[in-house]
């Protein structure tokens, strides 16, 4: 509910930005629950967004819910897990100044001890109130205590020279991709020779369709054994691989196809277990009765011992003398008799 509440934040604040010109109840209607429809150019402006994580099992975990949520309001966004080993040098915010200063922020006294105003607007109001709602005290105080002072301090952090610094960093110059920077991050793009590298370069973006030609009928392109793992990339949990678009239309099918693996098994299973069972209830009523008669003369006890079970179950309430070879079983009702019968 908090990715929510705070993705419809970041959309409708968009949306009033792009409307400030018009009546403010109108822009108010949109912070109090209005449609995302009802902007159709910030509809289409955001209709492709990407949402890009590492192996955090909360961000993996949030991003089924927040894919699902996304279909349920008609919203497209195309979500990856990228590798945390290579973020430091091809994702912007880890090599720009962006986040050491949010983290130097953060830990500041002014944060942690000062008091900072709710930021103003129907909008902050309404996210306050759900966030009340749906968090446990503490996490509230947390979370808001965040939101106050996020504006400040996202202002502070993300200026134009940090991001267009971290963005050439990352091999993206104005409109030009850099593409020898981006593939200097691969160690074996290092070693080749200065010839086989622009041969190579020549050749980038390298579109999809090529691949599918080269290994057209080529099997197991996708499932290669990992060298640390053993497992095939395919059988590997989202977090543990390196990239994957993880709400594709091909990696959903996939996990439903598992799914229905999963539950077709346990169904498989239980109904093993049950015939099972069946089958030795059948064979347990073929059996011929077997029981055992109180020793004590004259008494008319009995116990079933057909099966192993009854007789653990059944022997547990009687007694038996504990001499060698002596077979003298009594019931509970003459317990006493066994006691003489050992003297």
């Amino acid at each position: 509910p908090a990715i929510s509440a705070c993705q419809d934040a970041t959309i409708e604040s968009d949306i009033a930005s792009s409307r400030l010109s018009e009546p403010l109840d109108t822009v108010t209607d949109l912070a109090e629950g209005g449609t995302f429809d009802a902007v159709p150019e910030i509809r289409e402006r955001c209709k492709w967004t990407t949402l890009i994580r590492d192996g955090a099992y909360g961000q993996i975990n949030a991003g089924p819910e927040l894919d699902r949520w996304n279909v349920d309001q008609g919203r497209h966004m195309m979500m990856a897990k990228w590798s945390a080993g290579c973020s430091m040098s091809e994702a912007t915010n880890d090599l720009g100044y962006m986040h050491s200063i949010l983290h130097k922020l953060f830990a500041s006294q002014d944060f942690q001890y000062g008091a900072k105003p709710d930021p103003p607007g129907q909008l902050y109001l309404n996210l306050k109130a759900y966030l009340r709602k749906h968090l446990e005290g503490s996490s509230f105080q947390t979370f808001w205590k965040c939101i106050s002072s996020m504006e400040g301090f996202m202002n502070k952090a993300f200026t134009s020279m940090n991001v267009q610094s971290a963005l050439r960093k990352a091999g993206f110059e104005g409109s030009v991709i850099n593409k020898r920077i981006i593939l200097a991050h691969n160690r074996e793009f290092g070693h080749l020779r200065p010839v086989e590298a622009d041969n190579l370069l020549r050749f980038c973006p390298i579109h999809e369709s090529i691949f599918d030609d080269v290994f057209a009928g080529e099997e197991d392109i996708d499932t290669l054994n990992n060298i640390g793992q053993g497992k095939p990339l395919n059988a590997m949990v989202t977090n543990r691989q390196k990239f994957m678009m993880d709400n594709h239309v091909h990696w959903k099918a996939e996990l439903a196809s598992r799914k229905a693996a999963e539950l077709a098994a346990a169904v498989e299973k239980e109904q093993q277990r049950l015939q099972k069972e069946q089958n030795q209830a059948i064979a347990d009523s073929l059996k011929e009765t077997k029981s055992r008669q109180c020793t004590f003369m004259g008494c008319p006890n009995t116990i079933d011992v057909t099966t192993a079970a009854l007789k653990r179950v059944n022997e547990a309430t009687w007694s038996k003398c504990q001499g060698k070879n002596c077979r003298v079983w009594v019931c509970s009702e003459h317990g006493e008799a066994l006691s003489l019968h050992e003297k």
